[in-house]
């Protein structure tokens, strides 16, 4: 596994903000696809409200 970043925005309710997490994943995709669940686990976010932005590998 791989660790990536990924940025982007997230809509929570009339506010819209900037983030920039790392998560162990195997591919781009499946770094993409974790940052939903875990904004969707903490907040309650619809995928549709989180915008990836940027997503590369940290060495």
């Amino acid at each position: 596994m791989k660790k990536y970043e990924v940025e982007g925005e997230v809509k929570l309710g009339i506010d819209k903000r900037s983030f920039k997490i790392e998560v162990n994943a195997n591919s781009e995709n499946h770094a993409k696809e974790k940052t939903y669940a875990w904004f969707g686990a903490k907040n309650k976010t619809k995928k549709g409200n989180v915008h990836v932005k940027n997503i590369k590998v940290v060495e």
